[in-house]
């Protein structure tokens, strides 16, 4: 069973709909700059790291 959630898109911070399988992948695109996200669900092995650009 696949639930909606609403996240930011990152490249332009629209507010668009993903589609969040079961297995943890998301998958969507933004309706404003036409980016396709597709995200998985780290296993425990994987570690999730956020790199952020200093302006």
């Amino acid at each position: 069973m696949s639930k909606v959630k609403r996240i930011k898109c990152p490249d332009c911070l629209n507010y668009m709909t993903v589609t969040v399988n079961d297995n943890g992948e998301a998958k969507g695109c933004c309706k404003k700059c036409n980016a396709v996200i597709i995200a998985k669900q780290p296993s425990e092995k994987e570690r999730l790291i956020r790199i952020v650009k200093a302006q």
